[in-house]
């Protein structure tokens, strides 16, 4: 499976990248917003782990743009446990 991983955080993109792959999947990572879109774009993943908190904007408008553009592909938020409201 060819994943897509926006994670601008060094230390965790490693170690999502790092475990994923390890999985057998290929991951292609990246730490901007634009560098995300851009992939997104042009590349068909089979499914994408996406930040929500990127320096250059939402992760979320990042999704909703996509959805608008007909993008079915699977998405995983990336949310720290902090940020989880039940």
């Amino acid at each position: 499976m060819r994943v897509l991983l926006i994670e601008d955080d060094a230390v965790l993109g490693e170690a999502v990248r790092d475990y994923v792959a390890g999985l057998g999947h290929a991951v292609d990572w990246m730490q901007t917003l634009e560098d995300g879109r851009m992939a997104a774009e042009a590349v068909g993943y089979e499914l994408v782990l996406l930040d929500l908190r990127l320096p250059a904007g939402s992760g979320l408008s990042l999704l909703k743009n996509l959805r608008r553009a007909g993008a079915t592909v699977p998405v995983l938020i990336l949310t720290p446990p902090d940020q989880i409201s039940y």
